[in-house]
Protein backbone atom coordinates (compact mmCIF):
# COMPACT_ATOMS: atom_id res chain seq x y z
CA UNK A 1 0.00 0.00 0.00
CA UNK A 2 1.39 3.78 -0.88
CA UNK A 3 1.66 5.74 1.80
CA UNK A 4 0.39 8.79 -0.04
CA UNK A 5 -2.05 9.82 -2.36
CA UNK A 6 -2.80 13.17 -4.71
CA UNK A 7 -5.25 14.10 -2.25
CA UNK A 8 -3.93 12.98 1.04
CA UNK A 9 -3.95 16.66 2.92
CA UNK A 10 -7.25 16.83 2.44
CA UNK A 11 -7.89 13.49 3.63
CA UNK A 12 -5.94 14.25 7.02
CA UNK A 13 -8.24 17.87 6.81
CA UNK A 14 -11.06 15.85 6.68
CA UNK A 15 -9.96 13.96 9.64
CA UNK A 16 -9.41 16.71 11.88
CA UNK A 17 -12.48 18.81 10.77
CA UNK A 18 -14.39 15.52 11.79
CA UNK A 19 -12.77 15.69 14.87
CA UNK A 20 -13.30 19.27 15.37
CA UNK A 21 -16.74 18.86 14.79
CA UNK A 22 -17.17 16.40 17.52
CA UNK A 23 -15.20 18.54 19.78
CA UNK A 24 -17.81 21.49 18.97
CA UNK A 25 -20.77 19.58 19.83
CA UNK A 26 -21.46 20.19 16.23
CA UNK A 27 -23.64 17.05 15.47
CA UNK A 28 -24.93 17.66 11.50
CA UNK A 29 -21.36 18.49 11.15
CA UNK A 30 -19.50 15.90 12.52
CA UNK A 31 -21.90 13.12 10.55
CA UNK A 32 -21.66 14.97 7.89
CA UNK A 33 -18.27 13.54 7.89
CA UNK A 34 -19.31 9.65 7.59
CA UNK A 35 -20.93 7.41 4.61
CA UNK A 36 -23.94 6.59 5.14
CA UNK A 37 -23.31 2.93 4.63
CA UNK A 38 -20.61 3.74 7.69
CA UNK A 39 -20.09 0.72 9.83
CA UNK A 40 -18.22 0.65 12.88
CA UNK A 41 -16.58 -2.46 14.47
CA UNK A 42 -14.19 -2.40 17.75
CA UNK A 43 -11.57 -5.75 17.63
CA UNK A 44 -12.25 -8.78 19.49
CA UNK A 45 -15.39 -8.10 20.17
CA UNK A 46 -18.87 -8.78 18.57
CA UNK A 47 -19.73 -5.21 18.92
CA UNK A 48 -21.11 -2.67 15.76
CA UNK A 49 -22.03 0.43 15.02
CA UNK A 50 -24.03 1.67 12.08
CA UNK A 51 -24.50 5.64 11.39
CA UNK A 52 -27.31 5.77 12.98
CA UNK A 53 -26.44 3.81 15.85
CA UNK A 54 -23.38 6.56 16.13
CA UNK A 55 -25.92 9.25 15.81
CA UNK A 56 -28.13 7.53 18.28
CA UNK A 57 -24.64 7.45 21.23
CA UNK A 58 -23.58 11.03 20.51
CA UNK A 59 -26.94 12.67 21.43
CA UNK A 60 -26.79 10.39 24.61
CA UNK A 61 -23.10 10.89 24.95
CA UNK A 62 -23.82 14.71 24.58
CA UNK A 63 -26.56 14.48 27.07
CA UNK A 64 -24.43 12.60 29.62
CA UNK A 65 -20.58 14.45 29.27
CA UNK A 66 -19.52 17.51 29.13
CA UNK A 67 -16.47 17.79 26.44
CA UNK A 68 -13.28 19.03 29.21
CA UNK A 69 -10.25 17.98 26.34
CA UNK A 70 -9.62 15.93 23.12
CA UNK A 71 -6.14 15.28 22.21
CA UNK A 72 -6.04 13.39 18.80
CA UNK A 73 -2.21 12.27 16.67
CA UNK A 74 -2.63 11.14 13.51
CA UNK A 75 0.07 8.43 13.92
CA UNK A 76 0.11 7.20 10.04
CA UNK A 77 -2.14 7.77 7.23
CA UNK A 78 -1.90 5.50 4.30
CA UNK A 79 -3.45 4.41 1.14
CA UNK A 80 -4.83 1.46 -1.20
CA UNK A 81 -6.13 2.88 -4.22
CA UNK A 82 -8.71 5.56 -3.57
CA UNK A 83 -9.31 3.91 0.01
CA UNK A 84 -7.57 5.98 2.99
CA UNK A 85 -6.23 4.77 6.56
CA UNK A 86 -5.90 6.55 9.33
CA UNK A 87 -4.16 5.28 12.28
CA UNK A 88 -5.35 7.34 15.07
CA UNK A 89 -4.84 7.96 18.66
CA UNK A 90 -7.06 9.88 20.88
CA UNK A 91 -7.18 11.15 24.56
CA UNK A 92 -10.60 12.28 25.95
CA UNK A 93 -11.44 13.88 29.05
CA UNK A 94 -15.60 13.75 29.64
CA UNK A 95 -17.43 15.65 32.57
CA UNK A 96 -20.57 13.42 33.94
CA UNK A 97 -22.82 16.53 33.99
CA UNK A 98 -24.88 14.68 37.26
CA UNK A 99 -22.14 13.86 39.07
CA UNK A 100 -18.87 15.91 37.77
CA UNK A 101 -17.11 12.85 38.09
CA UNK A 102 -14.12 13.11 34.90
CA UNK A 103 -13.86 9.90 32.71
CA UNK A 104 -10.31 9.52 30.77
CA UNK A 105 -10.94 7.79 27.31
CA UNK A 106 -7.94 6.71 25.23
CA UNK A 107 -8.62 4.65 22.16
CA UNK A 108 -5.98 3.97 18.89
CA UNK A 109 -8.64 3.75 15.95
CA UNK A 110 -8.50 2.89 11.81
CA UNK A 111 -10.23 5.43 10.04
CA UNK A 112 -11.42 4.15 6.49
CA UNK A 113 -12.14 6.34 4.14
CA UNK A 114 -13.37 6.61 0.58
CA UNK A 115 -12.53 9.08 -1.88
CA UNK A 116 -14.74 10.62 -3.53
CA UNK A 117 -12.70 12.66 -6.19
CA UNK A 118 -11.52 15.79 -6.65
CA UNK A 119 -9.97 15.78 -2.76
CA UNK A 120 -13.59 14.90 -1.40
CA UNK A 121 -13.53 11.99 1.26
CA UNK A 122 -16.04 10.02 3.63
CA UNK A 123 -15.68 8.25 6.55
CA UNK A 124 -16.73 4.65 6.06
CA UNK A 125 -15.37 2.83 8.93
CA UNK A 126 -14.22 3.50 12.04
CA UNK A 127 -12.51 -0.05 13.18
CA UNK A 128 -11.27 0.65 16.91
CA UNK A 129 -7.84 -1.11 18.32
CA UNK A 130 -7.98 -0.53 21.36
CA UNK A 131 -9.90 1.63 23.90
CA UNK A 132 -9.36 2.54 27.74
CA UNK A 133 -11.53 4.18 30.36
CA UNK A 134 -11.07 5.21 33.84
CA UNK A 135 -11.66 8.32 36.11
CA UNK A 136 -9.32 11.09 36.72
CA UNK A 137 -8.03 11.01 39.99
CA UNK A 138 -9.36 13.44 42.41
CA UNK A 139 -6.85 13.72 44.24
CA UNK A 140 -3.30 12.34 44.75
CA UNK A 141 -2.97 9.66 47.09
CA UNK A 142 -1.47 9.56 50.42
CA UNK A 143 2.28 8.63 50.50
Amino acid sequence: MPDSHPFASQFIAHMQHTQQSYVRRDLPAYLAGFATDYYSVQLDTHWGEDKQQLEEKMVKDMQKFELLDMQLNVIRDFYAGETGFGHLEYLTRLKFTDSGRVLIDKRRNLIVARHLGGGKWEIISKIVISAANYFEADSTPDI
